[in-house]
């Protein structure tokens, strides 16, 4: 007897604040503040769900963001999208920062600890939860 719950599949968009930014060394020469900046990783958002949603549709989708709103692509509403494809959005606050001086790099990192506390609270104990970083794109078929 299979006594496997639910399966999410999640991902997190940690946008950091005007005077919190961090260094990431994709050579953008911008501030990780800049609407420049988190484009890139909203796009990749955008493709990591419309890939898995595509690849199992039976799943549940959540993004987890900091964003209070989520930015429009150009002419693309995300918003609207992912309301399209079924994907819920959780608004979460950013409260496992590191003091600004202690490490300069890939700060958002420690959303994850925000997500982990999410999925605590949000899912049941045989439920399956997998949180990838968004630059993922699926290839397989749905999660047996």
């Amino acid at each position: 007897m299979n006594n496997r719950g639910a399966v999410y599949i999640l991902t997190g968009m940690c946008c950091d604040s005007e005077g919190e930014e961090s260094i990431y060394p994709q050579g953008l020469n911008v501030k990780s503040s800049s609407a420049q900046f988190q484009s890139i990783y909203w796009q990749c958002v955008v493709v990591f769900f419309a890939s898995s949603v595509r690849n199992n549709p039976s799943a549940n989708h959540i993004l987890c963001t900091n964003a209070e709103k989520l930015p429009n692509l150009g002419n693309f509403n995300m918003e609207e999208f992912f309301a399209k494809i079924g994907v819920k959005v959780a608004h979460l606050p950013f409260s496992y920062q590191h003091p600004l001086e202690y490490f300069h790099a890939f700060r958002s990192t420690y959303f994850k600890f925000d997500i982990v506390k999410y999925l605590k609270n949000n899912s049941e104990s045989n439920d399956i939860c997998l949180s990838l970083d968004s630059d993922c794109v699926w290839l397989i078929r749905q999660i047996e």
